[in-house]
């Protein structure tokens, strides 16, 4: 072909830019489609669109989430209950025999 692999790659990843664009942009329609024909009452477009949105948006919270459930180390944990301590100090204290 007579060009560098740097060259190649460069056109090669713009053309796969163009393409995600373009999907990204075929599914807002069909989004906007759905939308428009749930607020008309067509339950089951509503249904749909929010089956598409919840797992297109799915991904984005799911990193999220993922970080909060993560396992926290004994000092980190310590600080954030330190940070946040329980509403009901009596529970909370242990208690003694007497």
């Amino acid at each position: 072909m007579g060009i560098t692999i740097p060259t190649l790659k460069k056109h090669y990843f713009s053309e796969l830019k163009v393409r995600d664009t373009a999907r990204d942009r075929v599914e807002g329609i069909g989004l906007l489609a759905l939308w428009n024909m749930g607020r008309e009452g067509n339950v089951a477009a509503m249904k749909e669109y929010f089956r598409r949105h919840d797992a297109a948006i799915g991904d984005v919270f799911a990193d999220e989430v993922e970080r909060e459930q993560r396992k926290l180390g004994k000092k980190e944990q310590a600080r954030i209950e330190a940070e946040n301590p329980p509403d009901d100090w009596e529970n909370a204290i242990p208690q003694t025999a007497h």
